[in-house]
């Protein structure tokens, strides 16, 4: 106990050998309920002003103690909980279930968290035994209740309006897990497409349509929509295809998990290609490892480098397709620096890209100046 009292910054105790004999001079025994009272009664984990500890790994140890201390379980003990405030252990929940479940039930049950045991709580193993647990099954149950209780009234298209974030997550979870889905939601997983909004149906009933006139097998469809290397090919083979298919395909692709991957492996390709040029060039510095040099980072794609023993910053961009595009807030505000470098690569030419090399190639001749100052 003595270890946990110490850590509180506003309690001055004198060191351990001598804080018996002083407890009994001064007659100021410090009790753990007076913790509770003191330190967790309606206030925060933040609240917490600690020597030197963090608060999660201080409360950890002193619910440690005060299991030991405790000869039976105190309902009005006060835990912390998922909003990281103190609440009775009475009215505390445990998550044992899917967390992605959660996130459902939050969109509809407002407050949920306030009655959640905060994750990072390391519960004693008598306390554990007895918290009210949070399992799939009940989370699954009260949300596919609700479910079914919103999809069953009657004008329920204008009422569903209200309803996107929660109908929206448990689709997502039903994509994402299948067969689970259907043991947890036995009716709501069967009646899914009425989740979906009308324009959705609608979209869906020209696919079929599309299907049925071109006579496409469901396995085929599978086959096309899960293979990132032909959708690949379609979007790169802009020589055969028109520019209104080149379009669609691409807006189709680009809200996909494919673009996102291509985006990634062309990102680390060319932050890799480009270190390597600066390693070889003579005129630049880099630390001796690119994990090291991704460590100092400012974002995704810019990084510090040292020119002439001058710091100056790099943004690095993929330019397949003979194409730059800038994605990032940071990026933006780094170009505006004087002291800056744009170098891209194409998986074949690693190059810096002048302020003369733009002006050359979009044949910009005039720069309006009253927006910039």
């Amino acid at each position: 106990m003595y270890d946990v009292v110490k850590e509180l910054a506003d309690i001055h105790i004198t060191s351990f050998p001598y804080s018996k004999g002083w407890r009994e001079i001064i007659n100021n025994n410090i009790f753990l309920s007076d913790i509770q009272k003191k330190y967790f009664e309606g206030k925060s984990i933040n609240d917490l002003n600690l020597e030197n500890n963090t608060p999660l790994d201080w409360l950890n140890r002193y619910y440690s103690v005060l299991d030991k201390d405790q000869e039976q379980i105190n309902m009005s003990t006060l835990f912390l909980n998922a909003e990281n405030m103190f609440e009775p252990f009475s009215d505390l929940k445990k998550l044992d279930g899917h967390s992605d479940l959660l996130d459902i039930l939050i969109t509809i049950t407002p407050g949920i968290e306030k009655k959640l045991l905060h994750s990072s709580v390391d519960l004693p193993n008598r306390y554990n035994a007895k918290i009210s647990k949070l399992t799939d099954n009940a989370m699954a149950q009260f949300i596919e209740g609700k479910a079914l209780e919103y999809i069953g009234r009657k004008n329920f298209q204008t009422k569903s309006e209200t309803l996107p974030d929660f109908f929206e997550a448990i689709l997502k979870f039903f994509s994402k897990n299948k067969e689970l889905s259907a043991q947890l939601f036995p009716t709501l997983y069967n009646e899914r497409s009425k989740l979906h909004s009308n324009s959705f149906s609608e979209e869906l009933n020209q696919i079929g349509d599309i299907i049925t006139e071109k006579e496409i097998s469901l396995t085929s469809l599978k086959q096309i929509v899960s293979s990132d290397q032909l959708l690949a090919t379609l979007i790169g083979d802009e020589e055969n295809l028109s520019t209104e298919m080149i379009q669609k395909l691409s807006h189709i692709v680009s809200s996909t998990p494919y673009s996102g991957k291509i985006f990634e492996s062309l990102i680390e390709r060319s932050i890799s290609d480009v270190y390597t040029e600066f390693v070889k060039n003579p005129n630049y510095k880099v630390p001796d490892t690119i994990e090291k040099w991704k460590s100092s980072q400012l974002s995704k794609t810019v990084f510090p480098v040292k020119k002439e023993s001058r710091t100056l910053y790099v943004v690095i961009r993929p330019s397949d397709g003979d194409r730059i595009i800038f994605y990032e807030d940071q990026e933006i505000d780094v170009l505006s620096n004087a002291t800056f470098e744009l170098w891209t690569d194409n998986g074949t030419d690693v190059r810096q890209i002048t302020l003369g090399d733009i002006l050359k190639t979009t044949q910009i001749t005039e720069v309006p100046l009253k927006k910039l100052f």
